[in-house]
């Protein structure tokens, strides 16, 4: 076989393997600044951020803390490579995650807003800040706040 037909071959088989590989998106995970854990996934062609998982911690007015995993929708990425989202949800129940429920059935109003970044070497950080307002649902009388503060965050392949 010629050194022609040769690269040929290795053109066509290049071509071939290329589009199956292309489609293979990057998953992430790593650590906050409190400890907990992120992880998400980029898309082949670095365009959008998908399934990010954010685990936070928030300390109240009251003195008690609340734990949260935070999903976030899927997020286009920027041309500078930045992504972004905030957003809010509500749930009502007896919550293990806020250290003063006692028992008691309660009302959440979850904000949160997160911001990243890919730089060229593969290692995603980013920012996080969370609040949380708690009501008792038969009156809607605030009971107590919470706030994570600036949360920092980084990954690396996973």
């Amino acid at each position: 076989m010629s050194v022609i037909s040769r690269c040929v071959l290795v053109a066509i088989a290049a071509l071939l393997i290329l589009p199956i590989s292309a489609q293979a998106a990057f998953k992430f995970a790593g650590h906050t600044s409190q400890g907990e854990q992120v992880t998400f996934t980029v898309s082949s062609r670095i365009t959008k951020v998908t399934h990010l998982s954010f685990d936070w911690n928030a300390r109240c007015t009251s003195g008690a803390t609340y734990s949260e995993s935070t999903g976030f929708p899927t997020m286009p990425v920027s041309r500078t490579f930045h992504f972004g989202n905030f957003g809010s949800y509500d749930y009502t129940e007896v919550s293990q995650y806020y250290s003063a429920d006692a028992g008691r059935n309660l009302s959440f109003h979850v904000n949160g807003t997160l911001k990243g970044y890919l730089p060229r070497k593969p290692k995603p950080k980013g920012t996080f800040t969370g609040q949380v307002v708690i009501k008792d649902p038969a009156t809607q009388q605030q009971i107590d706040s919470c706030a994570s503060g600036n949360v920092t965050w980084k990954a690396k392949f996973a």
